[in-house]
């Protein structure tokens, strides 16, 4: 890759009212020429310290001579001087108070900054105008504005991600794109850790991570872990590897107990904390914890929430466009999960042998399940639609589709259909196999369309099936009522 180019000179104008008079703010590096030049043309500047602008009468002909004396030499940023009224008050003795950029300031103070993929190891901060956190973000030499992007371009080849990230959260929240591709476990470590100012702020051990990743886990899975192990160093207040060397089975067994007793957390949850647990010391750390002792929560059985045909029908004709029908049409159809349709590449549907090739399921495991006509009619339309690149159903701005995103298009699809039970997609899942089974299907064939292990989690479908409940007569209906009813003598 090519040396990057220093970024050119640039100035950006603010409106101020100092003593009741309106004033031009002139933002800017620290550069000889632009100082010689101000000194040199304008003599009604003046430098204020604190706020680390230099101020100019706000008048038009003061703008045209700005733009006259720096035009070729640098570039006048006037996106917020000409798109923003004139403030109506801001005081000289406001005006003359340390900025947060010198009094520091915490990261809720400043407005968030999201990054984004870019060509190659570049990556993109964009974020909300605001003076104070483009003056910090115009500190790090690594930076460098991008007037055609709109945002902060960094080139990961020479800057790694993680230290990006270190010095960002420093001052302000970062958020990263879902489609943010990170490949290095100290990259995905620093990502998913909380900001530096957060309370009880810890850092999960990256040897956990390597681990994690070298034994093929799911990044679902690990994430899952991550949360689980950083939120138990929280609540017991371990700060690192060598606090939580010392920790017991007991006392893991209490803090599960806690959180069980505090109503925040189901026994799913707490199991996979033991998981998580259980891993860090067998693997990671090595101690004498006895993993024999760390006790398991009973789960609680819980019939899944099916939905009826009808509400089936009246879901998929209330969904928005063509794509949201398809997408809620196939999960349906071929009783995908979330993740499984949103991974879907357009190579991954046959339409023409009307069958889906799944990917890296859960657990890692590859599956054919069905395509059905009516499936591939509504696939048809959007095809012809929208066009995808490279996933079969992508973003606004490239890249896969979503979690959030699809689980906004099914909320929005129940409302319209004036259905108020909080279904999730996961019920068109739980619905497929349920509507499969009443309708004759062996249970050993619904087992491997939806790709589980154990028939043991396919035969819950047998409890909501409704035409099995319905073939079972209650005994009370086999009682005879028709001998007429004797009164009853009442005894004194």
């Amino acid at each position: 890759m090519s040396s990057q180019k220093s970024p050119p000179l640039q100035l950006t104008l603010h409106h101020l009212q100092l003593g009741g008079q309106p004033k031009i703010g002139l933002e800017f590096r620290p550069h000889p020429i632009i100082q010689s030049l101000i000194k040199q043309h304008f003599s009604d500047a003046r430098w204020y310290k604190e706020q680390a602008l230099v101020t100019l009468p706000n008048t038009r002909e003061q703008v045209k001579q700005l733009f006259a004396v720096f035009k070729g030499v640098a570039y006048i940023n006037g996106t917020q001087f000409f798109n923003r009224p004139v403030p109506s008050t801001l005081s000289l003795e406001t005006a003359a108070t340390p900025s947060p950029a010198v009094t520091g300031c915490k990261p809720s103070d400043l407005p968030p900054v999201t990054i984004y993929p870019d060509k190659a190891a570049l990556v993109l901060i964009k974020h909300r105008y605001d003076s104070v956190l483009y003056r910090k973000l115009s500190t790090l030499p690594y930076l460098h504005y991008s007037r055609e992007k709109g945002g902060w371009l960094v080139d990961t080849a020479r800057t790694a991600l993680k230290q990006v990230l270190m010095e960002i959260k420093q001052f302000t929240h970062v958020r990263l794109d879902a489609r943010l591709e990170l490949c290095r476990v100290a990259d995905i470590q620093e990502a998913w850790r909380g900001n530096e100012r957060d309370e009880g702020h810890v850092r999960c051990p990256q040897k956990y991570l390597e681990i994690l990743f070298a034994r093929n886990y799911s990044r679902n899975t690990i994430k899952s872990y991550h949360s689980l192990l950083v939120r138990f160093m929280k609540e017991l207040g371990l700060k690192d590897e060598q606090a939580l060397a010392t920790i017991t089975a007991d006392q893991i067994n209490r803090y599960h107990s806690h959180w069980i007793a505090s109503g925040q957390a189901k026994a799913a949850s707490v199991n996979q904390s033991v998981n998580a647990l259980r891993f860090y010391y067998k693997h990671v750390v090595k101690t004498p914890l006895v993993l024999e002792e760390t006790i398991r929560s009973q789960k609680a059985f819980q019939l899944p929430k099916v939905m009826s045909r009808e509400e089936v029908v009246a879901l998929i004709r209330a969904a928005g466009n063509a794509k949201h029908r398809a997408m809620l049409g196939l999960i349906y159809s071929a009783g995908l999960r979330c993740g499984e349709l949103i991974n879907l590449q357009a190579g991954d549907v046959q339409l023409e042998r009307q069958q889906i090739r799944i990917r890296a399921g859960k657990g890692g495991k590859d599956r054919i399940t069905l395509l059905s006509s009516r499936a591939v009619a509504l696939l048809k339309v959007y095809l012809e639609q929208y066009q995808p690149k490279h996933y079969l159903f992508e973003g606004q701005y490239g890249g896969p589709y979503t979690g959030s995103s699809l689980r906004k298009v099914l909320g929005q699809a129940l409302k319209r259909a004036g259905n108020s039970i909080p279904y999730t997609l996961h019920c068109l899942r739980h619905s497929f196999a349920t509507h499969l089974l009443e309708d004759g299907t062996d249970l050993r064939y619904i087992q491997t369309l939806l790709g589980h292990n154990s028939s043991k989690t396919t035969e819950i479908y047998t409890h909501v099936s409704q035409t099995a409940i319905n073939n079972i007569q209650s005994p009370l209906d086999r009682l005879d009522f028709s001998q007429p009813m004797r009164k009853l003598e009442l005894k004194p």
